[in-house]
């Protein structure tokens, strides 16, 4: 099940979901923003009821702390995934969320799964028992996204010339991820290398 989006990111996550074989729920969680707390607490009830579900299994900062909060309710194991806190360049309401998932919502899990060991660190620093804690770190199979013969096809598409050194970025295009910083770096060294090209691939609020 996905949420509810203002952007629609929503259902763009959920046809492509679809389209590599996985089953999405048609049910959209309602939570657009902190007075739909209720009503995503509820649907999520729901669900978990209605599909007989043995795991629970909330991906990000909002699920986590939804999740968490309401641990009693669930009536399976719960596993949280926990990928990183970036309060420092974020609103403030981003560090009200992220104290309360460190210290109140992720202690309350069955399962804490992270993706490094300096994340595995301010968890249990948090109030997570260690034994709780799992790190599996971040992969991706090469073979599996690595096309055959379509590099030049894909230069010519994007005016690119053959010779062209190019760089790139994959991912959510908002401010934690540092298009900023990719962007300053790429002007001042584009300056002296005519031959760079810039990919940015991604979307967001950005």
């Amino acid at each position: 099940a996905v949420y509810e989006t203002r952007n629609g990111e929503d259902e763009i996550f959920a046809e492509e979901a679809a389209r590599i074989g996985h089953p999405v729920l048609p049910t959209r969680i309602p939570w657009r923003s902190r007075s739909g707390w209720g009503r995503a607490r509820d649907v999520l009830g729901t669900l978990v009821r209605e599909y007989d579900a043995a795991i629970l299994h909330t991906y990000d900062q909002h699920s986590n702390v939804l999740a968490g909060l309401n641990r009693r309710l669930w009536p399976c194991a719960c596993v949280a995934s926990a990928h990183g806190w970036w309060t420092r360049v974020l609103p403030l309401r981003s560090h009200v969320y992220e104290w309360v998932e460190k210290h109140v919502a992720l202690p309350r899990f069955d399962l804490v799964l992270t993706v490094s060991q300096q994340m595995k660190g301010k968890i249990t620093r948090g109030g997570t028992p260690e034994a709780k804690v799992r790190v599996i770190h971040t992969g991706i199979d090469p073979e599996a996204v690595r096309p055959a013969g379509v590099k030049q096809h894909l230069r010519e598409e994007l005016g690119i010339p053959a010779e062209a050194c190019v760089a790139g970025i994959v991912g959510r295009i908002y401010v934690e991820k540092g298009h900023d910083r990719l962007l300053r770096a790429f002007a001042r060294i584009a300056r002296e290398c005519q031959a760079l090209h810039l990919l940015v691939v991604g979307q967001g609020p950005r």
